[in-house]
């Protein structure tokens, strides 16, 4: 998905992580905590922990190695479907917004 423009997602009341539901389509906002990167012989799935006072969501773009701008410490608004795999919280490829980054 790609990145959408400067107000759009600031716009919308985000659901906390906490109170999130299989299933739910949900704007979320957070700090990306950590990132994973693919390795050249894996699977293209870039993959970031985004937390909220309340929790950790695994936001992840299957065929993408990385984006722009999105690194440890990027504020950062997703929306798109949440679900339930194995014991993590996930968001796949989401529709996303960049809000601030930390330097």
């Amino acid at each position: 998905m790609a990145e959408l423009p400067p107000s759009r997602l600031k716009e919308i009341e985000p659901v906390p992580i906490a109170e999130l539901k299989s299933r739910q389509h949900a704007v979320v906002r957070g700090r990306i905590v950590a990132m994973t990167y693919p390795s050249e012989a894996a699977a293209l799935q870039l993959r970031a922990h985004m937390k909220d006072a309340t929790g950790t969501l695994i936001v992840q773009w299957p065929g993408r190695r990385e984006i722009p701008g999105l690194r440890v410490g990027t504020e950062i608004a997703v929306e798109g479907t949440v679900s339930w795999q194995q014991t993590e919280l996930i968001m796949s490829n989401p529709t996303y917004q960049i809000i601030s980054e930390d330097d």
